[in-house]
Parts: C-alpha cells; sequence; structure tokens
C-alpha cells in the first residue's frame, strides 16, 4: 500500500526512509518504525511477511489508530506503540497469542481494552502516562483479572507491591496503580 500522506508530504528523504524501514521490517521479522509521524497507519497487515512478525515498533509516529488487523500477527513478541495518540485499542489484541511484551505509554488512552486479560504470555506492560483512571470498575475486578493483576504487578514492580498484595488491601493495591499508570514510583517500605 502506499506510504500515508504525511510521509509522502515530508519529501523524498523521509518517503525512503520509511519504505526502507518496511521494507526491513518484511525480511527481518522486525518492523521498526520509530519517529517517522506517519499520522497514519497504513502498512498492509495482510501481507504473508507481516504474519511472521515477531517485533512492532509504531513509537512516536502520531497515530490514533489501531487497526483491527493487528490481531492476525500471531507471532508478535513484541508490540510498542508509545508516544502515539491512541485514545483505545482494538480489542483484537486478544489474538497476540504469542505476545509477552506491549508498551502503549504516552498516549491518550483512558482505559486498557478487556482484551489484555487474555494474553496469556505478556510478562511487561507498559502504559504509564496516559489518562487511565486511578481505580477500576468494581464489576471488572472478576477473578481472571485479580490474578493477571496481580501476576502484572509481582513481574513489573516487584516485590515491595507483592507484600503490600498479601495484606489484601485493594485500597492499598489501586493507590500502586494509580502511581503505576502514571509512571511514578510507589514508595512502600521494604522489611527486609
Amino acid at each position: 500500500s502506499a506510504p500515508p500522506p504525511l510521509i509522502v508530504n515530508a519529501g523524498q528523504k523521509h518517503m525512503l526512509t520509511y519504505l526502507r524501514k518496511v521494507w526491513r521490517g518484511y525480511n527481518t521479522r522486525r518492523m521498526v518504525c520509530v519517529g517517522l509521524k506517519m499520522g497514519r497507519f497504513r502498512i498492509d497487515l495482510s501481507h504473508p511477511k507481516m504474519q511472521e512478525l515477531v517485533e512492532l515498533r509504531l513509537d512516536k509516529n502520531l497515530l490514533q489508530v489501531l487497526p483491527p488487523a493487528v490481531g492476525t500477527l500471531v507471532n508478535l513478541i513484541s508490540l510498542r506503540l508509545r508516544e502515539n495518540l491512541f485514545e483505545k485499542l482494538p480489542e483484537t489484541l486478544s489474538c497476540l497469542v504469542s505476545l509477552q511484551e506491549i508498551d502503549i505509554s504516552k498516549n491518550r488512552l483512558t482505559m486498557l481494552p478487556r482484551s489484555i486479560i487474555n494474553l496469556t504470555s505478556l510478562l511487561r506492560l507498559r502504559c504509564g502516562n496516559n489518562n487511565i483512571p486511578y481505580t477500576l470498575p468494581s464489576n471488572w475486578i472478576e477473578e481472571k483479572v485479580q490474578k493477571f493483576l496481580l501476576s502484572y504487578v509481582r513481574d513489573t514492580i516487584g516485590k515491595r507491591i507483592s507484600q503490600m498484595w498479601g495484606n489484601t488491601s485493594l485500597g492499598e493495591f489501586f493507590a500502586a496503580w494509580a502511581d503505576l499508570v502514571h509512571g511514578q514510583d510507589v514508595d512502600v517500605e521494604d522489611d527486609d
């Protein structure tokens, strides 16, 4: 497919950089299109080479919409969408069964998609500097979600908050969650 209009309008050098990065992604299984300021996502996700991608980095591209077809990239291990303009993400993210890392920091997100709990291979979720509320709706806290959050907290923030979780205080947990989604360190004393 043709390059996005912002790429074309930026001049020949910018367009060649874009095409080179897309071509490299097709051939290396790692598409790194960072800082191109595409404005729109115009990469053909149905291309057979795209189905082999293990890494997709689209940081700093002024993107507002991620096409639902991203869910077809079942071999994807790392998805980085940092510093864009996303307000929401497609529910098809739940199809990314191999995904281990997703970075959606510094966007305009107000909530995480429900489908994120289906990412059973996920090891790292970065979502700081968004407009995600401090607390989650009570009907969202189901057993599976609690297990996911517990696993996420232990793997990402480490021992300090997992010790706090042992106190079973949801208030303390959500305070820590608020600090996490706003990119702040959590100050919890360590007994060691």
